[in-house]
């Protein structure tokens, strides 16, 4: 019952975060109920995430949003053995150093589905070679990590994880604010992009916490209990974060989708005005080229009586000809909008066309006609 120092010596192998506190009974039933509650917190937040992501992903399925819904499982899963389920329900089938090393995946897989995320973030913006091999080599490093853990160098795999989680948000931000401006929201496009402002914004709230997170376990800052629970306030604070910028990219792509629909809407109201329009021109064409040959053939007929002055009949006939040769060229043209146009070949005279032409110009008496 006496006040007195205790001192303990812990060596772990599992991880690189520990914080060792002694206290009462009392307070220590305290403590547990408070972390158990954080917890559960936690974990309720995490799962109606991962059902936001899990039913987008469903109905319209894409690289950021899988990749939203594979960080938040990760993150699910990660909580689960953290907070200790892991011990509770797979004590039967796993031995706890077992356990252990299924946190430590989880550790790492938890930071390669937030850096992925991450990769499809940036892609919102416009492509970029060095980008995407600056990614692809950070991709690559995890695999290495697998390995590691895999041979036993699980104390030097956390190291490097927590190295990853320090320099990579940093990393992305640069690429970020690095990167073009986003490309142009383009009605065309079947999805439409976040704009530059916003994933910078995005990168910029969310790289402190990384910081708070692995400052204290390369020991570079002096830790406490709160550091070992930064990590979980990183994912549910970005979770809030992701969906909010991810619903209101789904809201403009719901908006695009809208204006395609009455763009398709208003075309076919356009094309379906276009094609009565030139159903009645061609309905007039057709009563043209039929109703005026007619008259313009039994006037030929009455400009044949030779009781008509010749040089009044002369005219005339050639104004009827004019008359006809432009409803001729009228239904001509139509027929060459359709396609439909046919080719007659007939034989001609050169010289009687010639001298009818010359003799409707003005002034034909001036044409003087040669003979060979």
């Amino acid at each position: 019952a006496a006040p007195r120092d205790l001192w303990l010596r812990i060596q772990t192998t599992s991880a690189r975060l520990v914080y060792v506190e002694a206290m009462t009974p009392k307070a220590y039933s305290l403590s547990n109920a408070k972390i158990t509650l954080f917890g559960s917190l936690y974990l309720a937040l995490i799962t109606l995430f991962t059902l936001w992501g899990l039913v987008h992903v469903l109905f319209r399925p894409e690289p950021l949003m899988s990749s939203f819904l594979f960080y938040q499982v990760a993150s699910l899963l990660l909580g689960i053995c953290f907070w200790g389920y892991g011990y509770l329900y797979l004590s039967d089938v796993l031995a706890p150093g077992q356990v252990d090393q299924l946190t430590n995946y989880l550790v790492v897989i938890m930071t390669f589905s937030a850096i992925l995320f991450s990769h499809f973030l940036l892609n919102e913006m416009r492509p970029s070679h060095w980008r995407s091999n600056v990614m692809q080599g950070i991709f690559w490093l995890f695999p290495m990590l697998l390995i590691m853990l895999a041979t036993g160098y699980i104390t030097l795999a956390l190291k490097a994880n927590i190295l990853i989680v320090l320099l990579v948000p940093l990393i992305m931000l640069a690429l970020a604010i690095l990167s073009k401006t986003g490309i142009p929201n383009d009605r065309r496009r079947k999805h439409r992009g976040l704009s530059k402002p916003i994933v910078v914004g995005y990168f910029s709230l969310t790289a402190a916490f990384p910081l708070l997170t692995a400052a204290p376990a390369l020991g570079l800052i002096q830790g406490g209990e709160i550091s070992i629970y930064i990590a979980f306030l990183y994912s549910t604070s970005s979770g809030v974060l992701m969906i909010l910028m991810l619903q209101y990219r789904a809201w403009m792509n719901v908006r695009q989708t809208s204006d395609l629909k009455a763009m398709a809407h208003e075309a076919a109201a356009h094309a379906a005005s276009e094609k009565s329009n030139r159903l009645e021109r061609d309905n007039l064409l057709a009563m043209l080229g039929h109703e005026l040959k007619t008259p313009l053939a039994t006037m030929r007929m009455v400009l044949a009586d030779e009781r008509i002055p010749h040089n009044l009949s002369r005219k005339l006939v050639s104004s009827v000809a004019d008359m006809a040769m432009v409803v001729e060229r009228t239904v001509q043209t139509d027929q060459l909008e359709h396609g439909v146009m046919s080719v007659h070949l007939e034989n001609c005279v050169i010289d009687e066309m010639l001298t009818a032409l010359c003799h409707d110009l003005p002034d034909a008496e001036r044409i003087e006609r040669l003979t060979a």
